[in-house]
């Protein structure tokens, strides 16, 4: 028998790992798709103004199909990269149709093992359990099969919608940062809030 016989094939071509797809009782959550790309552009003309209440305005391309051709690719290549998870909220009644996202960035391991949250919602959706329903359903996949140990989220003061969301998930006040994060020309003041996970452990 010769050494090469000896040796174990070693697999230099790692398979990707399982994409999500996070079904509850009136939403889904997955990666968008190139296929998705229309109903994504419908979602963010019609909530332009609603979710640019709470963000800078976005920059023209932004509104275009070439742009989210190239999201699309980044945000799988990042997924698979173990960079971020941003994931788009779709209607389960009416799967084609977005409702909103929540995309889960910045991720640090070592020892950290945390990202940071940001979402939005439709806003004839708005108040009615579903980003409730949708963060619930990918936090735990951030926590049991990501192994996040943290999730970061900060909203505006003003905001009150948002700071009842993230407090009901369970999510901890931490602090207060002025000047925190521009918003429309201003560094607006941010609550700094935080949720962990009790079951972490070091894989």
């Amino acid at each position: 028998m010769t050494r090469s016989q000896l040796e174990p094939v070693l697999d230099l071509d790692p398979q990707p790992r399982p994409l999500p797809n996070l079904e509850g009782e009136r939403t889904i959550c997955r990666l968008p798709s190139e296929y998705d790309i229309p109903q994504i552009l419908a979602f963010y003309e019609r909530n332009r103004e609603h979710l640019e209440k709470v963000q800078s305005p976005r920059p023209r391309e932004f509104y275009t199909k070439t742009y989210w051709r190239m999201r699309c690719l980044s945000v799988h290549q990042e997924f698979e990269d173990d960079r971020s998870c941003q994931l788009v909220v779709f209607d389960r009644n009416e799967p084609k149709v977005v409702i909103g996202y929540c995309n889960y960035a910045s991720f640090i391991r070592g020892h950290f093992f945390a990202c940071r949250l940001g979402y939005g919602i439709d806003k004839d959706y708005e108040g009615k359990g579903y980003m409730y329903e949708a963060l619930n359903n990918s936090i735990r996949f951030l926590f049991d099969e990501l192994n996040m140990h943290r999730i970061e989220a900060n909203y505006l003061p003003y905001n009150e919608r948002s700071g009842a969301l993230l407090e009901r998930l369970g999510f901890k006040k931490e602090g207060y940062a002025e000047h925190y994060l521009n918003v429309h020309g201003r560094w607006e003041p941010h609550v700094l809030t935080s949720l962990t996970n009790p079951s972490w452990k070091r894989s």
